[in-house]
């Protein structure tokens, strides 16, 4: 059945009632769509093998030689998933590259210009071109191995994709094709509602506090970021607000904080917007306990119930409840915790057998509650016409257009990075969280990464070294390790003040994201998905559409950069760089190595310390190359949802050949936000 341009669901057998697509709600980007092209599929339903057994469903894919694929959600331990099997399960605590993951999907991506949803929340396993069915041919004869490398030895994989689906007896497959891969990537993510625009603010730096910390504790925080200078927007609050956290009573504990509403209104008056840690397992001392008792599975979690959030009864309760006592008091956010499974953190989590009233079983909704409490929690955000940009720790398909960004109680920096490359391409936002560093090197570098990503995010809750004075409890550990505290403060400044610098220029590609589907930040395979050179680079991305960072990690001084086709040239000096090649680069400490498209203009603000409605942006143009460019600019009034029916204003500068500068706008919003105060050339 075709849905829309690009977009064909088929059906087998007899579909589950729960799955992605199914249970979570979203309102498909149709007028986008439809202005698409309407590519031919890359194959035709009779070319889908399927069978089921009481076993399960297996599906069978073509796959063609050279194909690369991508995707299957969050995946932290490889970034191209060809000739692999993967586990699409939710799972907390990854420890191999199975493809378990908090954010899994059953999702695929291909350098072929198409992509493929099976719609299950089952624990599905693929198998992306490593099984090959006996066929009667003999194969070539294996020589016999003689190390462990040539006894495991690739011998051929298949030229299907295989898909095993447990329990289930059908399952609905949806194609999305596009004119190459970036088209059909965003295809999926306007059908399944576009993608997301932030609230200005939440383009700038979040900051999270430690678990006990008091209202004043926090509040001297605040005070000291500011007298520091020290950018910051939101600020976390962790379980210790909370009267009970493990379950959640979601009420304000009365000694640490003894007038929230009082507390909520001084952090406004310092810029702050408050990001509430919580989780859905729901505490008897709390109201809704009762009424959910109803809603909630068979088991509970740390003494409290789970709730059935794909019953509209229950997600009503929940998000009622959301919008009335954090959203319309000017709480900016949420941090929704262990809506995923673990397995090696104590099992906390319900089994995969837990009933739930719905009919779902415990697998079904480790699959998808990450989803579900998305939505409960942004309708409340909706329903207080303010928007949000909050943190989640599971989420998976369908979810695209929630204002959710992705976070790991993992902590190896390198996989963080790679999680930069591989979540866009399932439609979802990783935030590469700054926490546990161990050395002033890794806290720098772990600065840096945070400042190209959807949000930067400092978890104070496992941060070691703090690039700030804390309290005297502080001191020794402090003297101990960085007696050049003053030096790694003003390094750390420095990756800040460059994420505020970028912001105008995130914010826009953000827009451009909700408005086509493109993800913002993505890994280079997105944009030449023909070059071979590219298949496998996952450690670098591409900001917007002109801008691109290869992050380091601690003990790296120099890396290798590939610089796709095209010329590059180098953010802080205008070095120019060939395409089509590999190059290693120094990359001194204080610097994040960033390039630039030759002839683009990247404007780049100057630093302030927050960010609101009625911030004005002084944008110096920094344009690399020679002859003419322009540079774009996106404004609205940075916390609504006007934009969607219009209230929004691009400006448009353009500089000539001699350097000289003229501006206009577009659009019904008054565009002051921006004031253009020079132009260098690199």
């Amino acid at each position: 059945m075709k849905l829309a341009n690009g977009v064909i669901r088929h059906t087998f057998g007899a579909p589950e009632k729960f799955s992605c697509l199914r249970t979570l709600s979203f309102t498909p980007r149709r007028k986008e769509l439809a202005s698409l092209s309407d590519p031919t599929p890359p194959f035709s339903r009779e070319e889908i093998g399927f069978s089921s057994s009481s076993k399960g469903t297996v599906f069978t894919l073509p796959l063609t030689p050279g194909e690369r694929l991508y995707g299957f959600g969050l995946q932290l331990k490889s970034f191209e998933q060809t000739g692999k099997k993967r586990i699409v399960r939710n799972n907390a605590d990854p420890q191999a590259d199975s493809g378990d993951s908090h954010a899994p999907a059953p999702f695929y991506l291909s350098t072929k210009g198409y992509a493929v949803l099976v719609d299950t929340a089952r624990y599905a396993k693929f198998y992306t071109g490593c099984a090959k069915r006996l066929d009667g041919v003999r194969g070539a004869d294996k020589q016999l191995g003689l190390n462990v490398q040539e006894l495991y030895a690739a011998t051929g994989g298949g030229n299907q994709v295989y898909v095993e689906i447990p329990f289930a007896q059908g399952a609905d497959i949806y194609l999305f094709t596009g004119e190459d891969m970036r088209d059909a990537l965003a295809r999926y993510i306007l059908y399944c509602g576009g993608g997301v625009l932030p609230p200005l603010w939440g383009l700038g730096i979040h900051y999270r506090t430690k678990t006990d910390f008091t209202a004043e504790e926090i509040s001297s925080v605040v005070r000291e970021l500011r007298d520091l200078d020290m950018p910051c927007d939101m600020i976390g609050v962790e379980p210790g607000w909370h009267t009970h956290a493990y379950s959640c009573t979601y009420q304000w504990d009365k000694f640490r904080f003894p007038n929230p509403d009082r507390w909520i209104g001084e952090m406004a008056d310092h810029h702050i917007h408050l990001n509430l840690w919580q989780h859905v397992f729901t505490h008897p001392d709390n109201e809704l306990y009762e009424p959910l008792r109803e809603y909630s599975g068979d088991f509970e979690v740390w003494g409290g119930l789970t709730p059935d959030l794909s019953i509209p009864g229950c997600q009503t309760l929940i998000s009622d409840y959301q919008q009335q006592n954090f959203a319309s008091k000017g709480i900016g956010g949420v941090k929704l915790d262990e809506c995923d499974g673990s397995d090696y953190t104590g099992g906390w989590s319900y089994p995969e057998f837990a009933s739930f009233p719905s009919g779902m079983d415990g697998e079904q909704m480790h699959s998808l509650i990450g989803g579900l409490y998305q939505q409960a929690v942004n309708d409340a955000f909706e329903h207080s016409g303010a928007r949000t940009w909050s943190l989640v720790r599971a989420s998976g398909a369908g979810a695209c257009s929630f204002p959710f960004v992705l976070y790991s109680d993992l902590y190896e920096h390198r996989d963080f990075i790679r999680g930069l490359c591989t979540a866009p391409l399932s439609g979802l936002l990783w935030a590469p969280e700054v926490r546990q560093c161990e050395s002033r090197e890794e806290l720098i570098r772990r600065m840096q990464s945070a400042a190209v990503s959807p949000m930067m995010c400092l978890n104070n809750w496992m941060l070691r070294l703090p690039p700030w004075k804390q309290f005297d409890y502080e001191k020794n550990l402090r003297e101990e390790l960085l007696p050049d505290w003053e030096d790694l403060f003003a390094a750390c400044k420095q990756a800040a003040q460059l994420r505020m610098s970028l912001v105008p220029y995130l914010y826009t590609a953000f827009f451009r994201y909700w408005q086509t589907g493109v993800p913002p930040i993505r890994p280079l395979v997105l944009d030449h998905p023909d070059d071979p050179a590219v298949f496998g680079v996952d450690d670098q991305v591409m900001i917007g559409d002109s801008l691109m960072a290869a992050p380091c990690v601690a003990g790296e001084t120099r890396r290798e950069v590939t610089f796709p086709q095209g010329a590059w040239r180098c953010f802080y000096t205008g070095r120019r760089f060939d395409g089509g090649q590999r190059v290693t680069v120094d990359a001194p400490l204080e610097r994040l190595p960033l390039f630039v498209q030759e002839g683009a203009c990247i404007p780049l603000a100057k630093p302030l310390p927050y960010l609101s409605g009625d911030t004005v942006f002084d944008i110096t143009l920094r344009g690399y190359g020679e002859g003419p460019m322009k540079a774009v600019l996106y404004t609205d009034d940075g916390e609504s949802f006007r934009f969607r029916q219009g209230a929004y204003s691009l400006l448009t500068a353009r500089v000539d050949g001699q350097g000289k500068v003229t501006a206009s706008s577009s659009g019904e919003y008054a565009d002051d936000r921006y004031r253009i105060v020079g132009f260098k050339r690199m």
